[in-house]
């Protein structure tokens, strides 16, 4: 079977799909890839914008906190000198004026040998304690802020340094040192909640701990590579709240950089973070803002599995169309397969109705019922070949026959001229003429034949052969031209009653010796006899045609002296009913007018002007009939 794919619902198919598939799925990856660029941009400028507003946030600490304890060191006279000693009244004035606002502050004096010793605190307790592990000396700043880890996960710290120094020498003479308690600050700071995105926040030590996180699982963890005991500490509020065995887990962060600079990427319990980090010097942190990637990017992934499902949709349509197309097209091509084995053999199957075939059903009837007709025209072609065969090889039987039955030359006599022209309507024709002499000298006789046999072809050809047998054995050996006939009438009759052939004929028989011309005509046309001076009349005889009546009817011949210089023309009716375009017959008038003109003419060119007549006559009609003539010139003796 012709497979689908050459075929033209094939080619339909595929030029649609490839006209509407290929463009859509170009246009649905374009599309997501630009939402994807647009989704990180849009991720990036939100964490960006995060950060920034958290490091704002908690810049403006600093500036309000540096203004409130510049003045208290300014009421309290710190800047002429520090307590070398424990200040209990002091410490009671810090504590009404300060216990609202910090948990703690502290006056700390640096003692000749370095050590920072509490002079004055909010928390009487704490008067004499050693600050050495709390405090950082950065002599170059007047003002440290800084975020520490409390006793639990969840206190954090923004701790202010203030420092004092002499106004004569400017040496570090003391510090004023203050914790707040920033749970409640960092309650609703961790996270930012957005429409589309969840944005959290992790709060890094200037040494790369991560001290507070929105994902407690980031807490204590590092990204820096090497990191010491006393960096470690440094991001708490007490020593004796760090660890003595030192295991931070690392963090790895990848930066991002086709989004932007500081922009990392890093996994937290299998799940991938985006973030931003910002440093933030003034308070020596850092700030890390961060979302989960999967959830950052869910509306985009919705929106391509919507377009993906969508296109998949369309391909499986696609693909339900190739396979309704292909069913489809089934009956066209079992029709053009059968039509296609046929062009080979008709002994093919033919077409089988399809349910799904529709018209094609209708022309597949057509063609079943062409191929049956084709297979009885071959059938009938093979019977006509052969008959036609047949009648050929009886054609070629008859031509052999006639050229026996017609004379090869015409005898030469003396005293006369003979000239014959003979034009059949068919290959073989019923016309048939015979010129013979039977004697010899003196009393020898010319005889001459024309006969015009029913019928055409190698039947009636074949009656003429034994006709014309006929005639010349009675001829040759009768006493008379009447016995002659009436035999071969008898006889003829015996032959060929069953047939219904019958054939007309004249008979014409010039004696030397005599110089008469004797005629018998069995109902054949009559023949023309033209004097010399050129006068013309037709020669009837009451003689009946051959193959009616077992015998004809009792008529003797005629016998008439010819004048020297005088023409008898024989003829068959192929002349006189010659027709032209007008369908007007050549007749028997017009052979007498012309024959009226031949007087003066040899035999043989009488018989070339009246062929040359008669042709100009019919002009292009075809020849309905043969054409046989024969004229005789008697010469003067």
């Amino acid at each position: 079977m012709i497979p689908f794919t050459k075929t033209i619902g094939f080619r339909l198919w595929l030029a649609c799909v490839t006209a509407i598939i290929v463009p859509l799925g170009i246009n649905i990856v374009l599309l997501n890839l630009g939402q994807y660029h647009s989704t990180v941009k849009s991720i990036s400028t939100a964490l960006r914008e995060n950060t920034a507003f958290k490091a704002n946030t908690f810049m403006q600490i600093v500036p309000l906190n540096s203004d409130v304890l510049s003045l208290f060191s300014e009421v309290l006279q710190l800047n002429k000198g520090v307590p070398n000693a424990p200040d209990w009244a002091l410490s009671n004035e810090m504590q009404k004026i300060f216990h609202q606002t910090y948990d703690e502050i502290s006056l700390i004096k640096i003692q000749e040998n370095g050590e920072k010793i509490v002079v004055a605190s909010s928390l009487p307790e704490h008067l004499g304690k050693n600050y050495n592990d709390n405090i950082t000396i950065t002599p170059d700043k007047t003002l440290l802020a800084s975020f520490k880890r409390g006793e639990t996960s969840d206190e954090m710290f923004t701790v202010m340094q203030l420092n004092l120094f002499d106004p004569k020498t400017q040496d570090l003479q003391g510090i004023i040192y203050t914790t707040f308690n920033a749970k409640d600050l960092l309650k609703n700071f961790m996270i930012n909640q957005q429409d589309y995105l969840t944005i959290k926040t992790a709060i890094l030590s200037k040494h790369g701990v991560i001290l507070k996180a929105s994902d407690p699982a980031l807490n204590l963890r590092r990204i820096s590579p090497n990191i010491s005991q006393e960096e470690f500490c440094q991001g708490f509020l007490n020593h004796d709240l760090c660890t003595k065995t030192l295991y931070l887990e690392p963090l790895q962060l990848h930066p991002l950089p086709s989004i932007g600079e500081n922009f990392f990427s890093f996994t937290i319990k299998n799940k991938e973070m985006w973030g931003y980090m910002e440093d933030l010097p003034s308070m020596d942190i850092s700030i890390l803002s961060y979302s989960q990637k999967s959830l950052s990017f869910s509306p985009l992934w919705k929106e391509v599995v919507v377009s993906f499902a969508y296109f998949f949709f369309i391909l499986f349509g696609s693909f339900l169309a190739f396979l309704v197309a292909k069913r489809l097209s089934l009956p066209i091509r079992k029709l053009a397969t059968t039509m296609i084995a046929t062009r080979k053999t008709l002994k093919y199957p033919p077409y089988t109705e399809d349910s799904l075939g529709f018209e094609i059903n209708r022309l597949g009837e057509i063609f079943n019922a062409m191929v049956d007709n084709l297979e009885k025209q071959q059938e009938l072609a093979k019977k006509n070949f052969l008959l036609k065969e047949n009648a050929q090889n009886a054609l070629q039987l008859g031509e052999q026959a006639q050229q026996r039955l017609l004379p090869n030359a015409l005898p030469s006599a003396p005293d006369v001229q003979i000239a014959k022209a003979y034009i059949p309507a068919v290959t073989v024709g019923g016309d048939f003429f015979d010129v013979f002499t039977l004697g010899e000298g003196h009393n020898a006789k010319l005889f001459l034949i024309v006969a015009d046999a029913s019928g055409k072809g190698v039947n009636a050809c074949g009656y003429s052969l034994f006709l014309k047998n006929m005639l010349r054995t009675f001829l040759s050996h009768s006493s008379s031209l009447k016995e002659a006939i009436e035999k071969t009438s008898s006889l003829f009759y015996e032959n060929t009653a069953d047939s219904g052939m019958f054939v007309t004929l004249c008979v014409y028989s010039y004696s030397y010796a005599s110089q008469t011309l004797e005629y018998y005509s069995c109902g054949h046309n009559p023949a023309c006899y033209v004097t010399p001076q050129g006068e013309s009349c037709l020669l009837f005889h009451q003689g009946m045609a051959l193959g009616f009546l077992p015998t004809i009817a009792k008529a003797s011949s005629i016998l008439f002296h010819p004048q020297p210089g005088s023409l008898l023309i024989l003829y068959s009716d192929g002349i006189t009913e010659a027709h032209n375009a007008q369908q007007e017959m050549f007749g028997e008038e017009r052979l007498l007018a012309l024959a009226r003109t031949l007087t003066n003419k040899t035999a043989e060119e009488a018989v070339h002007a009246l062929m040359l007549a008669v042709k100009t006559f019919v002009g292009n009609q075809p020849q309905h009939d043969d054409i046989t003539l024969i004229i005789l010139k008697i010469l003067a003796s």
